[in-house]
């Protein structure tokens, strides 16, 4: 999640989310997550809406997908929401007009430890993964996702583990999904990028991909899915000695 996140339509609308402590038009209590709809011209479809119905403690680091029909979901991270102490994933989805679709709903299964820093993307259909840093089976910091039918209904009775190998805390997931279903999420961990790929089943296809060449501090992964499933992973690194220090990217088929 981050303070702020757009995501635009095929029509030309698109939707902003942030994260907000202000008392006026905020949850008054702590941070809340706001959002804004715009036509393609820059005129708003909508006021400001809070999309948080939780305002107990902070609901901050929002990110935002939609369909191309308008349709989208909103994710962000609560503190103390989940079992009085640590951070949880939440979401709530809205429709093509901004108007807020149904109530605020818990990503996350597991709500011992933190679950946070989480990301999601929408495909062109409306269905959608939600992937996060935390604690859960198999890993006590790892990179976790749910899958998501268009009526948000969960695909997965329980999040899944992403990253096959525990190579220390692993944080800063992206995610990317095509129209088919198939997905991917890249991640950092240490001073090195990782991406793995998945079927629409949400079955893995590939093992734990080394992005970087370890080289250098490598972080911030972003990573994209094209509709035959191949993917690109860009990602910052601090090069060696100031030599190499910029954005670099590594490109891979779908298997």
């Amino acid at each position: 999640g981050s303070t702020q996140a757009v995501s635009i339509t095929p029509s030309g609308n698109y939707v902003v989310v942030w994260t907000s402590n202000q008392s006026t038009g905020g949850d008054a209590n702590g941070r809340g997550v706001l959002m804004r709809t715009f036509r393609p011209d820059g005129t708003p479809l909508t006021a400001e809406i809070q999309v948080n119905q939780t305002t107990t403690n902070d609901q901050q680091w929002a990110t935002v997908s939609t369909d191309d029909a308008g349709n989208g979901i909103v994710v962000w991270t609560s503190t103390a929401q989940d079992n009085g102490s640590t951070t949880g994933v939440y979401a709530r989805r809205f429709n093509a007009t901004g108007s807020l679709v149904g109530n605020e709903f818990r990503v996350n299964t597991t709500t011992s430890g933190a679950q946070e820093n989480a990301v999601v993307d929408m495909s062109s259909s409306g269905a959608f993964v939600v992937a996060w840093s935390g604690n859960g089976t198999g890993d006590t910091g790892g990179i976790f996702y749910r899958r998501f039918d268009a009526s948000g209904t969960p695909l997965d009775a329980t999040e899944r583990l992403a990253n096959a190998t525990n190579n220390g805390v692993e944080r800063a997931p992206s995610v990317a999904i095509n129209a088919s279903g198939q997905f991917a999420i890249a991640w950092e961990v240490g001073n090195d990028i990782y991406v793995r790929h998945f079927a629409a089943t949400g079955v893995p296809t590939t093992v734990d991909l080394r992005v970087d060449n370890g080289l250098a501090k490598s972080y911030s992964a972003s990573v994209g899915i094209d509709s035959l499933g191949r993917t690109t992973v860009v990602y910052r690194s601090d090069g060696l000695l100031s030599i190499g220090t910029g954005i670099w990217g590594r490109q891979f088929n779908a298997d």
